[in-house]
């Protein structure tokens, strides 16, 4: 319960921001939300700012989503204020980069 409670929270604040998710809200995992970095964003350059100015590590897609996608994680002692930091550095650095 609490996993769908983040994973919902979370999908509609990434909605807010203007980012695209890889799947719909019926087929979305409880545990992770994919995103695709705005158009003409680097997805690793964007990823190692998180890490090196937000303290950040913000995982990749792998197989034929490398490169393209970001994965935020929403299971185990994730809470809403750990998703409140993430999505405070992902409004801070996108206003960097774009």
């Amino acid at each position: 319960k609490k996993h769908i409670k983040l994973r919902d929270y979370f999908r509609k604040e990434i909605k807010k921001l203007g980012l695209k998710l890889l799947v719909s809200d019926a087929e979305a995992s409880p545990t992770v939300t994919s995103l695709f970095p705005p158009t003409d964003v680097d997805e690793k350059v964007w990823r190692d700012l998180l890490k090196e100015k937000y303290q950040l590590i913000i995982a990749g897609g792998m197989g034929e989503l490398k490169g393209k996608i970001v994965r935020v994680a929403h299971m185990g002692f994730i809470t809403k204020p750990d998703l409140d930091q993430v999505l405070l550095a992902f409004k801070k650095s996108l206003k960097e980069i774009i």
